[in-house]
């Protein structure tokens, strides 16, 4: 049965060849509407200084399962504002964010920004980041393609991936002008170029339990990035950048229904790629005080009718009654009597998508979900 708890309302749900069958288990759907991107809200969280032990705390790939985040580092709190784009007066350099989320560290009123957009029907696009402690010479550091971390509708089993890159400088020394030994010596940065490329995998699902109780437990995906760090460096000075080292790190994510981000856990960075488990964090992050409500973000779906399948010379036409929804989600299976057997087969603003199973005799199950308004 589907909890009433979910994102969304399913539809109708019709199989081809088949008649009978049990309903399957539906895992959550995280949207854009669950996510911080609104002027004026604002998110605490414990985090941890240095490395911290999160040996058992990251669970297993799959699902159901239950993440328990009640206790753990607090020796930091941080603070998430989300902020005009203009605000701390850095957003100059980044024309094209709507806003940002400014991280404050309470113990020393440390700020930097994250410069962003959340451009309907693709997700949250981040243009870059302000942080005088990763550059002090130049702290706006621009992405010189921007990203899309979180699509608007996130589902377990989905994958994407992202490439940018960015510069900062990383070291200054005087050079004597060799023409002129009583002339102020010329100052010269050692700049390094960051390529990153991020494959994240939702490949989780569960419970998420908070340190304060009167945001307790809900159910939330989690969301697996690696990140590969190639990295040049001009070591002259004279703009010629050449490779040096290749870095890995793995980040967790917990999306939770109402809430955002609610949990975060980075692993060292490395030569090789960090495994699944590892065990030793650099930060461990645990939201426990914010101003959103925590009902989930989708407002109601009316369920889907009129569900009608037609298949021509291979083509199946999968078509339904226009409702509420601003964006559909189809799905499949092909065993409905077990869990997470669905698949998603794609998401459109109309009411009807097109398949193809040439040359199959298996027996599909469809399903219509409404996922926005």
């Amino acid at each position: 049965m589907t909890s009433s708890k979910n994102l969304v309302r399913l539809g109708s749900i019709l199989a081809l060849g088949l008649s009978a069958f049990s309903p399957a288990h539906a895992q959550v759907t995280i949207s854009s509407r669950d996510m911080f991107n609104q002027i004026g809200q604002y998110y605490r969280a414990y985090a941890n200084k240095g490395s911290v032990s999160v040996s058992g705390k990251l669970g297993v790939a799959g699902g159901p399962q239950v993440w328990d985040f009640t206790s753990g580092p607090s020796d930091q709190v941080y603070r998430f504002d989300y902020v005009a784009a203009t605000d701390g007066d850095h957003g100059a350099d980044f024309p094209n964010a709507k806003f940002a989320e400014r991280k404050t560290e309470e113990a020393n009123g440390t700020r930097n920004w994250l410069y962003l957009e959340q451009v309907p029907g693709v997700g949250r696009k981040v243009y870059g980041f302000y942080d005088a402690d990763a550059n002090p010479n130049k702290p706006s550091v621009k992405f010189s393609e921007p990203i899309v971390d979180f699509p608007e509708i996130i589902n377990y089993k989905d994958t994407w991936t992202t490439s940018t890159s960015y510069q900062i400088d990383i070291a200054t020394f005087s050079e004597p002008d060799p023409e002129d030994p009583t002339a102020p010596p010329e100052e010269v940065s050692i700049s390094a170029v960051f390529k990153v490329t991020s494959t994240f995998s939702v490949d989780a699902h569960g419970l998420v339990n908070l340190p304060n109780p009167n945001i307790g437990f809900g159910e939330a995906l989690r969301v697996n990035e690696l990140v590969q760090y190639d990295v040049e460096v001009d070591l002259f000075g004279d703009g010629q950048f050449q490779p040096v080292t290749q870095q890995f790190s793995r980040n967790y994510y917990w999306l939770r229904s109402g809430y955002g981000i609610v949990a975060q856990v980075n692993s060292r960075e490395q030569s090789t790629a960090p495994p699944d488990n590892f065990t030793t964090a650099t930060s461990f992050i645990r939201l426990f005080e914010t101003n959103r409500s925590g009902v989930p973000g989708e407002r109601p779906v009316a369920g889907i009718t009129g569900l009608k399948i037609t298949v021509t010379s291979g083509r199946i036409l999968i078509n339904w009654d226009k409702a509420n929804a601003g964006l559909y989600r189809v799905e499949y299976t092909t065993n409905p009597g077990q869990n997470d057997s669905w698949s998603k087969l794609g998401e459109t603003k109309e009411p009807f998508l097109l398949d193809s199973i040439s040359n199959s005799t298996t027996a599909r199950f469809y399903r219509v979900v409404g996922v926005a308004n």
